[in-house]
């Protein structure tokens, strides 16, 4: 087994790991429906590279330590930075709602169900006959709404 082989044997096992980068390429490139070489053309880089970059430390943090740390990741491996950060943003994005139960309490169609339904409107109530009166009629102001 090659060095190159045992970085993609790392790569996949630490997929799930949202420590390493794999985990938002990886989840990326699922939902994308590409696969290794594919994701490698995406991200502007060579397969061969890949695994390595599968294996970064995954950028965290505000806004300012999560820039800093995509641009080392870029720079790296020679990729556009704001690329690579939209991706890693939209594989968050992608794990945020595939961990919302969409069903559960409070998941993503209970948002749906927060609000109350809007009144139907009532049927008005039927008409009341007076016992002198002839059958069919009504009295007047009974049921007028």
């Amino acid at each position: 087994m090659t060095d190159h082989d045992l970085l993609w044997r790392a790569a996949r096992r630490v997929a799930d790991d949202p420590f390493f980068l794999a985990s938002a390429l990886l989840a990326f490139a699922a939902a994308e429906g590409l696969d290794d070489d594919g994701l490698a053309l995406h991200l502007g880089c060579g397969t061969d590279q890949l695994p390595a970059l599968l294996l970064c430390r995954r950028p965290r943090g505000e806004a300012q330590m999560f820039r800093a740390g995509v641009h080392r990741i870029a720079d790296r491996f020679g990729l556009d930075p704001a690329h690579l950060g939209r991706i890693i943003r939209t594989a968050d994005a992608l794990a945020a709602f595939s961990g919302a139960a969409m069903d559960g309490p409070g998941g993503m169609l209970a948002a749906a169900r927060d609000r109350p339904a809007p009144e139907q409107p009532r049927a008005a109530p039927p008409a009341v006959e007076s016992p002198d009166s002839t059958p069919g009629t009504r009295r007047p102001g009974v049921g007028d709404e």
